[in-house]
């Protein structure tokens, strides 16, 4: 039975509100908590979510190096989440289940060490699709906290290992 199931099957019977049904529901069973790839991998598949399940798992192990070498960045993440995940299978039938949310990703600061304050940080800028040093404030064309994805995409993993920068963890 899905949530939209058992929430109208709660509200009729119990002659609740759908949004104390919906609390109520949301309170004793959680949504799994999955990082953006596998929800992304989740919504491809969804529409015919058994049948695709069905492959994974057949077809994982025969095709593991296509996964590897594959371009698709989505279905590498994904094949080593599910490589890795011991409880995976549950996870995804959780997921069509009941819903799920996406993890938060971690999200950093970059700055020039030893550098007066100003105009230090590592920005994105949105318009002109570059990264730039500029301020600490985020803007609607200046992003100052990035994603280790994000960094890693505009080549700029490296940070992390570089005494040179402060790279520091924000919420």
């Amino acid at each position: 039975m899905t949530r939209e199931e058992a929430v109208k099957k709660l509200v009729t019977a119990g002659r609740l509100s759908v949004a104390h049904v919906e609390d109520f529901y949301d309170s004793i069973i959680p949504k799994p908590v999955v990082p953006q790839f596998v929800a992304d991998w989740y919504e491809e598949h969804k529409d015919e979510f058994y049948l695709n399940l069905h492959r994974v798992v057949r077809d994982f192990f025969e095709h593991l190096n296509d996964y590897y070498f594959n371009e698709n960045p989505i279905d590498y993440d994904f094949a080593c989440w599910y490589y890795n995940t011991k409880n995976a299978i549950q996870i995804l039938v959780n997921m069509h289940q009941f819903g799920y949310e996406v993890e938060e990703e971690k999200r950093y600061t970059v700055r020039i060490r030893n550098l007066d304050d100003e105009e230090t940080y590592l920005n994105y800028d949105r318009f002109r699709e570059t990264w730039v040093f500029y301020s600490r404030e985020d803007t609607d064309r200046f992003r100052t906290t990035h994603t280790t994805k994000q960094l890693e995409d505009g080549c700029f993993g490296w940070v992390f290992d570089c005494e040179g920068f402060e790279v520091i963890e924000v919420e």
